[in-house]
């Protein structure tokens, strides 16, 4: 079967408006005791917000149990599996102490506010997860596959490599116990099938590829163990990229980073900065980097009436552009790129494209990139672009 999108949004909304409510009633139920007793220790305090959180779980988290077996009810009944959902509450009180207990330090530095807003998160969080883990369970009991489906709203590099597996049984993920983690506002939902069951707007296989396209970035094989250093250059690609394929859009921010910032569109920015660097732009979008240009440069008045011109990257993120299309030595390519970005205010990431560039490739650039960063204890992470390939030096 294929699994509606607009059934499993009516699903998280469902879930979101439970844990929402528990929030609430975790929060009127700490805001009451802390009422009632005014003049109450930090440890006191903190002693009533555990209670007010498992007061909440107690109340609404068969809620998400309900709602998470009723869908499963549905996808298991329309594929003709036999399989039955059971719920049992899954939260550790334990846990929840020891987390309420670390972020009790708010308290101590009398931050109450932040304190409560974190309790009401941490509340929220393990309602939907209640749904999630029993889900996951019911599946494992009934020996079928399931799926972990991220939102695609905004969804964390550890999130997206767990969701390429697709409908799964047993994997190196999900064998390592790593399938059924969840994380304080995580997006993701357990969704049960076959082998066969697709989801609407969901595409693992398509997924996948762009999980191999960033380890390929890196330099690493798309397995479990590297796992690391491929989910941080996810977390470096727009999110709908990872989840979808859609392309970042290119924009030109004008004075990004004060009050009267204004975004404006690809047209604008086509006409505001470098046709080369442009170019490079539109290759680093395929690849579903964010390509936002900004001012290179701002001044600053000093006391003395002078004013001084300070670098910075062309894009947002800590991007810096370099396309050098001249130079016949690969070795003075990569040490001018360097070095004339090295004093760029915040930068993060050195893009050097080597696309139009006759004389040299981006095998030929890249082991000296490699030697030169080494060398030199370079900070900044610097990338070589070829046509749809990126590869990292360091």
């Amino acid at each position: 079967m294929r699994v509606n999108k607009d059934r499993l949004t009516r699903y998280r909304k469902e879930l979101d408006s439970a844990a929402d409510d528990a929030a609430e009633f975790m929060y009127d139920y700490y805001d009451a005791l802390r009422a009632a007793n005014p003049n109450s220790s930090v440890a006191e305090l903190r002693n009533m917000a555990i209670k007010s959180i498992k007061q909440a779980l107690n109340a609404f988290s068969p809620q998400a149990g309900e709602l998470a077996g009723e869908l499963f009810d549905e996808i298991v009944r329309a594929e003709g599996v036999k399989a039955k959902f059971r719920y049992q509450q899954t939260i550790e009180c334990g846990l929840v102490e020891k987390k309420v207990h670390y972020l009790a330090k708010d308290l101590v530095d009398g931050n109450n506010q932040k304190f409560i807003d974190a309790c009401t998160a941490l509340t929220r969080f393990y309602v939907k997860r209640e749904a999630n883990i029993n889900m996951h369970r019911s599946a494992l009991r009934s020996k079928i596959w399931w799926a972990r489906v991220p939102s695609g709203a905004e969804t964390c590099g550890f999130c997206f490599m767990l969701s390429t597996r697709g409908f799964d049984y047993e994997s190196e993920f999900s064998a390592g116990g790593a399938g059924h983690k969840f994380h304080l506002h995580c997006d993701c939902i357990i969704v049960p099938g076959t082998k066969k069951t697709t989801i609407e707007g969901y595409d693992p296989d398509e997924m996948y590829a762009r999980w191999v396209e960033c380890a390929n970035t890196v330099g690493l094989e798309p397995i479990w163990k590297n796992r690391s250093a491929i989910i941080a250059e996810c977390e470096t690609r727009d999110f709908r990229w990872l989840n979808s394929g859609t392309k970042p859009d290119i924009h030109y921010i004008e004075n990004y980073g004060e009050k009267n910032e204004v975004v404006r569109d690809y047209k604008f920015a086509r006409n505001k900065v470098a046709s080369h660097e442009y170019v490079t732009a539109q290759r680093m979008r395929q690849l579903g980097l964010t390509v936002d240009f900004i001012k290179d440069h701002y001044s600053v008045d000093l006391p003395d009436g002078s004013r001084v011109i300070v670098g910075r990257c062309d894009m947002t993120n800590g991007y810096e552009l370099k396309a050098p299309r001249e130079s016949i030595s690969a070795k003075n390519l990569v040490s001018n790129s360097i070095e004339n970005s090295r004093n760029k205010e915040g930068i993060k990431r050195l893009i050097i494209d080597v696309t139009d560039n006759p004389h040299v490739s981006i095998n030929e650039v890249i082991p000296i990139a490699v030697d030169y960063c080494n060398k030199h204890k370079v900070k900044f992470t610097v990338s070589v672009l070829e046509g749809s390939t990126l590869k990292n030096a360091n």
